[in-house]
């Protein structure tokens, strides 16, 4: 006996009735995709252009409204999950105006779509953010004011790069802002050992930018410091007649490593102040022209000394 339920007080099978249903629907749907229709559409776009010349600087744009009208099953296929294959504008060159007009993409559009009729562009514009490609090549450096050393630690030597250069490649307005100097960015803090480790080459001048090395070798050797004072007089060079400085003498600090401490005499040691050198301010930075090779950093108090006219 079959299963069923009452509908309005008839006895009915419901699978009967869920079939009648899907035909219906079916054949309402068929009928209706023989029908023509006017609607608006979202369609997707593609740039083509030689990636070898230009270069876009901004995000393209990837899609573009349009109003067509078509038959049922174009529609269908153009809107629903069927792949549609999209729009290809074609960039040959750098563009003379930065936007493309809805006028410019009816033209294209519609000879790509024999399928629907295209009746106009609701996009108003495409930005067009094309430029010509520029390479330079920059050198890798690392700033050791901002390497971040353990209290009484040093870097000793130079610091070695492997690579020590890189090639950036971008749009010419964002290459030609790009400094000849790309200084490194050293994660580690406190270090108070040598360092042999892989950085990355990060920029945040712009994300368009490519640079032609992701990471380079950075070595540098690290010892403890000593700092030590000493009292040095000063020689005045190319300094007229009727000039004088306000200090005789300076206090250099400079820092050296355990095995060379008081180690440095005076005689080892040269400043000199150069009247060519004469700020606006009536000041001159002190110079040193000589110091032992096992002193490190130093630094003058004072850095500066004025100069004044003898009574």
């Amino acid at each position: 006996m079959s299963k069923g339920k009452f509908i309005l007080g008839i006895k009915a099978d419901w699978r009967a009735v869920i079939l009648c249903i899907v035909a219906a629907s079916t054949f309402w749907f068929l009928n209706a995709m023989n029908d023509d229709y006017t609607s608006n559409i979202t369609y997707p776009v593609i740039f083509d252009y030689p990636e070898d010349k230009l270069v876009a600087v901004e995000k393209l744009p990837s899609k573009i409204r349009i109003n067509a009208s078509g038959y049922g099953w174009n529609f269908f296929r153009k809107t629903f999950w069927f792949k549609t294959a999209p729009i290809h504008i074609e960039i040959k060159k750098v563009p003379k105006k930065k936007y493309m007009s809805s006028e410019q993409l009816y033209h294209i559009v519609s000879q790509q779509l024999d399928d629907l009729k295209v009746n106009y562009v609701l996009t108003d514009s495409l930005y067009l953010p094309f430029e010509k490609l520029r390479k330079k090549k920059v050198v890798i450096a690392a700033d050791t004011s901002k390497i971040s050393m353990a209290p009484g630690y040093m870097i000793v030597g130079p610091i070695k790069i492997f690579p020590d250069t890189l090639t950036v490649r971008g749009g010419y307005s964002q290459v030609n802002e790009f400094p000849d100097t790309l200084n490194l960015f050293i994660p580690q803090t406190n270090i108070s050992s040598s360092y042999d480790e892989d950085v990355k080459t990060e920029i945040s001048y712009s994300p368009d930018i490519v640079l032609s090395v992701p990471k380079v070798k950075v070595k540098f050797e690290v010892e403890k410091v000593h700092k030590e004072n000493i009292v040095l007089s000063l020689q005045k060079v190319n300094f007229p007649e009727g000039k004088k400085l306000s200090e005789k003498t300076v206090i250099l600090s400079y820092f050296v490593n355990k095995n060379s401490r008081n180690q440095a005499k005076e005689e080892d040691f040269k400043v000199v102040v150069d009247y060519n050198n004469l700020n606006r301010d009536k000041t001159i930075k002190a110079k040193l022209l000589k110091k032992p090779s096992f002193v490190y950093r130093y630094y003058f108090t004072p850095a500066f000394i004025k100069v004044s006219d003898e009574e």
